[in-house]
């Protein structure tokens, strides 16, 4: 392996982060901007409590934060931080 393969093994990893922080900033952004008839629709449909219903958000906004820095960030940090120690091959 070379320094060049980890950095464009690494590459997707980091753009896929970043995609994952931009979402989770809209869903944050969705969440206090329409919040009301967010609630009015799932309390309807699942007869939650207004607490019950951001406690739901605030998980699962939580869990998608948790995930994208698992599945996403660490790789990402391993290979970058790996590259270095691996020599370039000539030939």
């Amino acid at each position: 392996m070379t320094r060049q393969f980890l950095s464009a093994i690494a590459n997707p990893f980091g753009v896929c982060f970043l995609v994952a922080i931009v979402i989770q900033a809209l869903g944050l952004v969705l969440y206090l901007t329409l919040h009301d008839t967010a609630y009015a629709i799932h309390a309807e449909l699942f007869r939650l409590s207004p607490e019950a219903f951001d406690e739901a958000v605030y998980e699962i906004l939580a869990m998608m934060k948790g995930l994208s820095l698992i599945l996403f960030f660490v790789p990402w940090a391993a290979l970058k931080i790996a590259a270095p120690w691996y020599p370039d091959q000539h030939g």
